[in-house]
């Protein structure tokens, strides 16, 4: 689990227990990780009919797959309408919402019903 403050209320749930079917999510659901798993549970999510947005550190997603991969997984995100906010970090999580800050410092608090 990222050390984000907040990050361990009731809202929050592990990408395995999602896609294991273990926890649901509401809507919108913010995915904290852009990596393989984040970007996969994105998309499942999506599929569901989630509005989904992926908020990742660094300046890209899915840096570990493959390239061809990569860009297929990309263009899927796209067609289901998965907004990437990179360059962006979650600074707290609590029962209505997060916070969130981009490279810039501009911060920004998202709702989350």
């Amino acid at each position: 689990m990222p050390e984000i403050p907040g990050i361990e209320n009731e809202k929050v749930a592990m990408a395995n227990d999602v896609l294991l079917g273990k926890k649901g999510t509401g809507e919108p659901v913010v995915v904290l990780v852009g990596g393989l798993i984040g970007c996969d549970t994105a998309f499942y999510l999506a599929q569901m009919g989630k509005e989904v947005t992926i908020v990742k550190v660094l300046e890209n997603v899915a840096r570990d797959m493959q390239r061809g991969n990569r860009m297929c997984l990309l263009e899927l995100l796209a067609e289901t309408k998965v907004e990437i906010l990179t360059e962006t970090d979650i600074v707290d999580s609590t029962e209505e919402g997060i916070t969130i800050a981009d490279k810039y410092g501009n911060i920004s608090r998202w709702q989350i019903p």
